[in-house]
Formats: structure tokens, sequence, C-alpha cells
């Protein structure tokens, strides 16, 4: 996971439950990876859902996400921009992109 988070900050998310303030999971996300950089193992899919899935954006957006809650409950997921133009809003937060340096 490391190798593809940038040194210069990357985006970290946490799902709280509302009711009793208990963390569920938390994620690390590398944001704008390269569509031919994937986590060893997840290549193949990976692939396949970049290669696959539309994106109307202006701009292309990708990301990887590892994200941890109790014991079975860890996975990673891929997301791709769809459309609404995903990185202008990032960047207006200041977000770090993987191969953008920003």
């Amino acid at each position: 996971m490391q190798r593809f988070l940038s040194p210069e900050g990357f985006t970290f998310a946490v799902t709280l439950d509302v009711g009793t303030g208990t963390i569920k999971r938390v994620a690390f996300y590398a944001l704008g990876l390269p569509l031919d950089t994937f986590p060893q193992g997840m290549d193949g899919r990976l692939k396949i859902f970049f290669d696959e899935v539309p994106s109307r954006d202006a701009e292309l957006f990708t990301a990887i996400a590892w994200s941890f809650g109790k014991s079975d409950e860890s996975y990673v997921k891929a997301e791709k921009s769809y459309c609404g133009g995903v990185v202008p809003i990032l960047k207006e937060w200041k977000s770090t992109l993987t191969d953008k340096g920003e």
C-alpha cells in the first residue's frame, strides 16, 4: 500500500457510526494513479475495471483505496471518475494527486 501513496500526502477517510461515535472503518486512498500502476495480485481485475468502466469527465481520475474495518470487513477498492468534474474539486480541496505531484 505504501508505495502507491504519495509521499507529499494522501487522502484518509473515516466512517463513523453517528449514533455511537464508533469508528467503523478507515481507508487510505491513492488518488490519480496512472492506469498501468496496480497493486500486485490485483492488476488483472483492476486493468479490466479501468479499461471497461466509462469516464465522461474532461479529466480522467482513478483511485485505489485500502479500507480497514473489523476483521473480515477489510478490502481494496477501485474508483474511476464518471461525470461531474471530480479532479477540479480535488484540486480545489488541495488533495494530493499521486501522478500529478500536486
